[in-house]
Formats: C-alpha cells, sequence, structure tokens
C-alpha cells in the first residue's frame, strides 16, 4: 500500500532543521537538498564516472552578443535567398569558416560524448528494436 504525503504541512528539514514547505515527498529543505547534489556531482566527477565540464558557448549573452550575432547571420541569409540558390551557398559556406575561425565548432564538437550513439555522435544510447520479417511479398 502506498503512503500518501501531505504535502500541505509545514516540515523540519533533517539536515540543517529549518522548517520548509514540500514540494515533493523529500524530507529536506531546497537548499540542503542542492547542496547534497553539488557535493554528489564533486565525488563522481573525482571517480572517473561523470565527464568533466565542457566550457561554455564563446559568444556571452549578457551582453546580447549571441544574440546580435544570430539576428546578423539570419538578416544576411533572408537577403541571400532573395539572391538565390548560389548566394546562399556563399554564405552558408562564409558562417561555416567564421565557426571554425571563431571556435564555435570546436565547442559543439566538444559537447558530443564518446557515450551515445556511437562514433563520436551526440545522444542516448538507443535501445534496441524489434526487426519483424517483410510482410510485402507473403501470400494471404
Amino acid at each position: 500500500m502506498i503512503k500518501k504525503v501531505d504535502l500541505t504541512k509545514i516540515r523540519v528539514c533533517k539536515i540543517c532543521g529549518e522548517e520548509y514547505q514540500p514540494t515533493k515527498t523529500i524530507r529536506t529543505c531546497k537548499k540542503c537538498t542542492n547542496e547534497k547534489s553539488r557535493l554528489n556531482r564533486i565525488k563522481y566527477k573525482a571517480q572517473g564516472k561523470l565527464p568533466a565540464d565542457k566550457p561554455n558557448y564563446p559568444f556571452s549573452n549578457i551582453t546580447n552578443e549571441a544574440g546580435a550575432r544570430f539576428h546578423r547571420i539570419q538578416k544576411e541569409l533572408r537577403n541571400a535567398w532573395k539572391e538565390g540558390p548560389e548566394a546562399v551557398k556563399r554564405h552558408y559556406d562564409k558562417q561555416l569558416k567564421e565557426a571554425e575561425e571563431l571556435g564555435i565548432l570546436e565547442w559543439i564538437w566538444d559537447r558530443r560524448t564518446t557515450q551515445g550513439k556511437g562514433n563520436g555522435k551526440a545522444g542516448r544510447p538507443s535501445d534496441t528494436r524489434v526487426e519483424y520479417p517483410s510482410t510485402k511479398n507473403m501470400p494471404y
């Protein structure tokens, strides 16, 4: 039998003793839960169970540098489509070279894990799929 927990009651954190309003069926306040998570993450990184932190995106969004760059590229692409497919190809070539020079491609490749789909591709490992026999040429 599943025991229902009343989330309307105020609880006392078992670590720091502070009162808190629970949102889940946990016995610690949010601050202690976050601190415990952070310490576990440090511990697992030291054991090699978690990958090291990746560097941040090369452009800062605090100064709207990334947003301004995106809108500039978007505007150039819109104008390239008006000129034709050759202009679009030139635009993509230019953007690819720029991304290589600025370190954006390196940042993207760093984010890909060796686990996952294999061959350095990003993503989770796929589940095994059932191969059903082809019914295309079966007589009924």
